[in-house]
């Protein structure tokens, strides 16, 4: 049963399963730890799954995510990323754009449905890393400018990862580090996530002084998360569609808000759909990951 269970889980089928014991590689796996038992693992394509000794009862399955290799840091990288970041907390004027990640870290975030990876929050933190901060970094190449990147892990309530990090291949290697670490649990509440991004911004606006609101940086929103919000009641929706429309009066033209879509296509994605209609951004749909 529990197999079976964790199969549905990870969307496993029993075609891949059988698949696995036929043409698959076979190793020991190591014992169970409560009886000492043998088990076998087989391996076939990204699926591995443990069996008994028999190789006819499943213990567990689950699929081997892609590795992503972290970047080479130099001590040049590591003083220019000291110097960015000093100048990120004096004269954050300076700052070109500031991205905000919100990441989903609900319970939901652990089902595994997103070909690739492990589970949909380490997913979440491969795109971010792959498809957002080095594809970047390659199109800026050898060229300077000063972005900053701050992330938002949201379950129940809204944790800030990283404040204003500056986009740079130390930031990669951090995202990495935290897509091994990260814990999903619990619910997903939209509305705290957005009400820490906006004290973000307007932490960062009222250290501007008197600078121009023209001066100011572009801001983007990005929200990865698998599906409709927890905080999902008429009034809870009300308040979200206030706490956006705040943020937008305020930064008017500056804002965007872009929003992503992971796991599989029945989820119901209509409220990130809706708010990246909003805010002059996308909505993307992410069930498949191909490094390149």
């Amino acid at each position: 049963q529990h197999g079976r269970a964790r199969r549905e889980l990870r969307e496993i089928t029993r075609f891949d399963l059988q698949a696995a014991v036929k043409y698959g590689v076979k190793k020991r796996a190591h014992n169970c730890r409560r009886t000492g038992q043998p088990r076998w693992q087989y391996t076939f394509g990204n699926i591995v799954y443990i069996t008994d000794e028999s190789s006819k009862k499943e213990i567990t399955s689950f699929r081997e995510p892609i590795h992503i290799q972290p970047a080479t840091i130099t001590n040049k990288m590591l003083d220019n990323h000291r110097e960015d970041r000093q100048i990120l907390r004096e004269k954050p004027q300076i700052c070109v754009t500031h991205s905000i990640v919100v990441i989903d870290q609900s319970g939901s975030m652990k089902t595994s449905d997103v070909t690739g990876f492990r589970n949909r929050s380490q997913a979440a933190y491969g795109i971010l890393a792959l498809e957002y901060i080095a594809e970047q970094l390659h199109q800026r190449g050898d060229g300077k400018s000063l972005d900053a990147v701050s992330v938002i892990e949201m379950n129940d309530e809204a944790t800030v990862v990283y404040d204003r990090e500056p986009l740079d291949w130390i930031l990669f290697n951090k995202v990495l580090d935290r897509q091994k670490t990260a814990v999903p649990r619990s619910h997903g509440n939209y509305n705290s996530a957005l009400q820490a991004a906006k004290q973000l911004i307007y932490n960062e606006i009222l250290s501007f002084e008197d600078a121009d609101p023209g001066e100011r940086p572009s801001y983007a929103i990005i929200f990865l998360s698998d599906g409709r919000p927890s905080d999902g009641k008429p009034h809870e929706n009300d308040l979200r569609n206030h706490i956006l429309a705040d943020i937008a009066g305020n930064l008017g033209s500056k804002l965007s808000l872009h929003t992503i879509g992971l796991g599989n296509s029945n989820e119901d994605f209509s409220t990130l759909r809706q708010m990246a209609s909003w805010l002059n951004g996308f909505f993307f749909y992410k069930t498949t990951f191909s490094p390149t």
